[in-house]
C-alpha cells in the first residue's frame, strides 16, 4: 500500500512511525513539512500528494490537521 505519511510539529521525516510503516511492506512518502507556517505545510503536504498518488493518508498530530485540510477526493485519511 502507498501511504501519504504527514508528520507532527517538530518532527521531521524518517522517523519511527513511518518506519515502522515500510518495516511492514509499505510504501511511504514522508515529506518535510513546515513547522511554522502552517498554510505552507498544507500546500507541501497537498504537493506530495499529487505527486505521490497515495492509497491512504495518514497524519499524526499536526499532521492529522494537516491530512484533513487537503482535498484528497476518495484516498482515505
Amino acid at each position: 500500500m502507498k501511504i501519504l505519511y504527514l508528520h507532527g510539529w517538530r518532527s521531521e521525516p524518517g522517523g519511527a512511525k513511518p518506519n515502522w510503516l515500510r518495516a511492514r511492506g509499505h510504501e511511504v512518502c514522508n515529506p518535510a513539512l513546515d513547522a511554522d507556517d502552517l498554510e505552507l505545510a498544507v500546500r507541501q503536504a497537498e504537493a506530495a500528494y499529487i505527486q505521490q498518488r497515495p492509497d491512504v493518508v495518514v497524519g499524526a498530530s499536526r499532521g492529522a490537521v494537516i491530512a484533513q485540510s487537503l482535498d484528497c477526493g476518495g484516498t482515505p485519511r
